[in-house]
């Protein structure tokens, strides 16, 4: 597999200093997989958007205790960014641009993104204005402008990576209901 460097270009011997989006779930685990291989990019964190009401992630309604043990797992320090519950548009997009205006100044380069088809909500929150760059390893955006980048020489399904999904639905006893 090729490094994401050579196909990217940046200036020689310079790292692209990167954050990752991180959900939780299997396709932010392969973006760092795919991230961690590039010898061009120097991995400062995760950062997460999480729902202030319930401490869960927005995604996928990971708690907050157990997205921390992922962050421990992969050695990497997390940011959580709050939303408030409802979360208007207008709200996130002023939320999400102070976290992009605040990461520009500690001099990160790039925000990496591993989510599916989200590409236009992620161009959206101010990057290209505070001078960062969106990395996308999935989607249309991918695609179009790195047709041969490692998303399509490999994926989960043919690497050696094992996998295993889980859900626990804890019913309320005597009523079915979910708890």
């Amino acid at each position: 597999m090729r490094p994401l460097i050579t196909l990217l270009g940046t200036a020689k011997g310079m790292k692209k200093r990167t954050l990752l989006s991180w959900s939780s779930g299997k396709d932010s685990a392969w973006a760092l997989h795919l991230l961690r291989q590039d010898p061009g990019i120097e991995l400062l964190g995760l950062f997460t958007v999480m729902n202030g009401q319930f401490n869960r992630v927005s995604m996928h309604s990971t708690r907050r205790e157990l997205l921390q043990r992922q962050a421990d797992a992969v050695g990497l320090p997390l940011q959580t960014i709050n939303l408030p519950y409802p979360c208007t548009n207008e709200r996130y997009d002023t939320i999400m641009r102070q976290f992009v205006m605040e990461s520009a100044a500690d001099e990160v380069t790039y925000m990496a993104f591993g989510d599916l088809a989200l590409e236009d909500i992620r161009v959206k929150t101010g990057l290209r204005e505070q001078g960062l760059k969106p990395y996308f390893l999935y989607g249309e955006f991918q695609r179009k402008s790195w047709p041969s980048t490692c998303c399509q020489q490999g994926s989960m399904h043919t690497s050696a990576v094992s996998t295993s999904r889980s859900c626990l639905c804890v019913l309320q006893e005597g009523n079915g209901q979910e708890n």
